[in-house]
């Protein structure tokens, strides 16, 4: 497979986009808290990117997860631990830029339990 390098930044974070607030919830009733965390690209090779395969922790169910929509590739996922996660980033030539990112947000879940802005979400 033909690899490339694009100048673009893989980037996550526990602070919604819309409400600025890190969303917590019990999957099930005993269960560990999980967080919203969104995973997403920006750079200026953005228009570049095809689509984007992100490999998460082999516990997840289907954890192999391949994202095509734009603008920023942005993929949701439910987490209560840090992993890493390999990242692949396709152009439009099918050339690959193949990355691995560990997914630590655990800096974002302090901040927001200091700003109060922690928000629990019903099951």
């Amino acid at each position: 497979m033909k690899k490339v390098n694009l100048n673009v930044d893989v980037k996550f974070s526990a602070f919604h986009e819309k409400n600025g607030k890190v969303l917590v919830k019990q999957l099930h009733k005993g269960g560990k808290q999980h967080f919203r965390v969104r995973l997403y690209l920006e750079g200026p090779d953005l228009d570049k990117v095809d689509r984007v395969v992100y490999t998460l922790h082999p516990t997840f169910r289907e954890p192999r997860r391949e994202i095509t929509t734009r603008p920023d590739f942005k993929l949701v996922i439910w987490a209560w631990g840090l992993f890493s996660i390999g990242v692949e980033i396709y152009d439009s030539t099918g050339a690959v830029d193949e990355r691995t990112l560990y997914l630590d947000y655990s800096q974002d879940i302090t901040t927001a339990q200091a700003q109060n802005l922690v928000f629990w979400e019903n099951p």
